[in-house]
């Protein structure tokens, strides 16, 4: 349960008072090959890849350190993802009952599926509904060249099948655009839509590794403060990941999910493997071994000293372990609003109270002058 309130963490932190949108961009393509891709762009965070055995399958993720994935593939070749959905106008209808966390959805999927039928068979007649108003949306695709984008529409299932051999997702409602041409899209990402869309199409006869590379190089976020942070390409058929670091193409990390390897792949002087389980590697480790030049991973952290948290209201945070006991601690709502500003000098602890506040997800962070530490806070 911690992992999931972690996960919504992350990701609500892209609303923090930016003015750039967030984004990111997905896609399948069935062609001679099969590939998925999708382009994780995000402030410096820690980044992790792993292996695990959950539910019945073993699943290669790239998540938020130990707070879920925001991208994976299981030994079935099913893959999934998390992007931001923002919606065009308008708010979504939840229903009282018969309903489906998105994200629960996405756990189950990857930890015990195997096609995009069986997805479509569990959702069943269940509406699905964002956690705690974070809107989300995924792409799920398998190696039998099924693919379609789930979105949370409420009183409706935004489902959008996969169509010409290939389906491309960024953060507008795809559902919103079914049957229209792929140039007449609007919203937060239709830019790299239709760049992705019409690489893909030009290049769908013999859709390549190298094309999945290009892809997704043409539809980074190179400026402002989030760039993009994975580039990830997947091989379901043979259970390979190719990723690239911090808008780095030349050179490609691999994983071999049927070897539970992670090894460099081309770009580099010298060769490096990992055994890859559940532990995990952070890509700064994986930097580190590569270059001795400070890397942009460190620049967050979570706190995981509030307390209780849960909270009825009144709560605590720990400054003791801080290398500097002068500090702004911040509250925010889930949907980036800052709520409250406190000064700390000279102290190894403070108390703030949220006893009026409505119950919820709550973000806390702490900063210095050299340091920015996060938490969830869970207002019951």
């Amino acid at each position: 349960m911690r992992d999931a309130f972690k996960l919504i963490l992350v990701i609500a932190l892209i609303y923090f008072a930016q003015p750039q949108t967030q984004a990111c961009t997905s896609f399948a393509v069935y062609s001679g090959q099969i590939w998925y891709g999708m382009n994780f762009d995000y402030a410096s965070t820690p980044i992790k890849f792993s292996i695990v055995n959950t539910g019945t399958k073993k699943v290669f993720r790239a998540g938020f350190g130990n707070a879920g994935y925001i991208s994976g593939i299981n030994e079935a070749g099913l893959f999934s993802n998390y992007q931001l959905l923002y919606y065009n106008g308008g708010t979504p209808i939840f229903e009282e009952s018969n309903t489906l966390f998105i994200n629960e959805l996405n756990e189950h999927s990857i930890n015990n599926l195997n096609t995009v039928s069986e997805v479509n068979n569990y959702i069943g007649d269940q509406f699905l509904i964002p956690k705690n108003d974070l809107y989300l949306h995924t792409l799920y695709a398998d190696t039998a060249g099924d693919a379609m984008v789930v979105e949370p529409f409420g009183s409706i299932n935004g489902i959008t099948p996969v169509q010409n051999n290939f389906l491309v997702m960024t953060n507008f409602p795809n559902y919103d655009f079914i049957g229209e041409n792929y140039n007449t899209v609007f919203g937060v990402g239709s830019d790299r839509y239709i760049l992705a869309y019409e690489y893909i199409q030009d290049h769908i006869s013999d859709f390549s590794y190298e094309d999945g590379l290009e892809t997704l190089s043409k539809t980074v976020q190179t400026t402002g403060d989030y760039p993009t942070q994975i580039s990830l390409l997947y091989d379901p058929l043979k259970l390979d990941i190719y990723f690239c670091l911090s808008l780095d193409f030349t050179k490609v990390w691999k994983v071999s999910l049927q070897d539970e390897t992670l090894e460099t792949y081309s770009g580099f002087s010298e060769n490096h493997s990992y055994t890859l389980d559940e532990t995990g590697i952070l890509a700064s480790e994986l930097l580190d071994d590569i270059t001795s030049v400070e890397n942009p991973f460190n620049a967050m952290h979570q706190i995981n000293e509030l307390y209780p948290n849960p909270t009825s209201g009144q709560f605590s945070i720990d400054l003791s372990h801080f290398s500097s006991l002068n500090s702004k601690i911040e509250v925010f709502t889930s949907q980036g609003k800052l709520l409250l500003v406190k000064d700390v000098l000279n102290q190894t602890s403070a108390v703030l109270d949220l006893t009026n506040h409505p119950k919820g997800v709550y973000l806390v962070r702490v900063l210095n002058d050299t340091e920015m530490f996060i938490e969830c806070l869970i207002l019951e």
